[in-house]
């Protein structure tokens, strides 16, 4: 996986984690599978979602992968600029809400170097 994703994504995590969400699980060499009954989340809900967004994607819930769609061993640049978007959005409002909560400080900066 590549670093910056990882990082981003251990970001997002325990942010979520200090916020006071549920706790989560870390994934190892694999993912730990849950279904989406597990964890709270309708398959039915999860299925039109897929068909409506198409390609490939994954849910992840708590740090377990709950469902996925599409091929998920294609490697596409495209793929990650799309998911990028979401990772930087996700972790400027969790950034936000961190700093409301004052668990953090504006100084602390998220980067996005997608931005230009």
């Amino acid at each position: 996986m590549n670093r910056r994703l990882l990082s981003a994504l251990c970001f997002v995590m325990l942010a979520a984690n200090a916020m006071g969400e549920e706790p989560v699980t870390f994934p190892d060499v694999e993912w730990e599978v849950r279904t989406p009954a597990e964890v709270g989340l309708d398959v039915a809900k999860l299925q039109e979602l897929s068909a409506s967004v198409g390609g490939a994607g994954a849910i992840v819930r708590n740090g377990y992968m709950v469902y996925t769609w599409g091929d998920q061993n294609a490697r596409t640049w495209q793929a990650w600029a799309s998911a990028s978007k979401s990772m930087f959005s996700t972790m400027r409002s969790v950034k936000a809400e961190m700093v409301k909560k004052g668990l953090t400080s504006r100084a602390d900066r998220i980067i996005d170097p997608s931005a230009t």
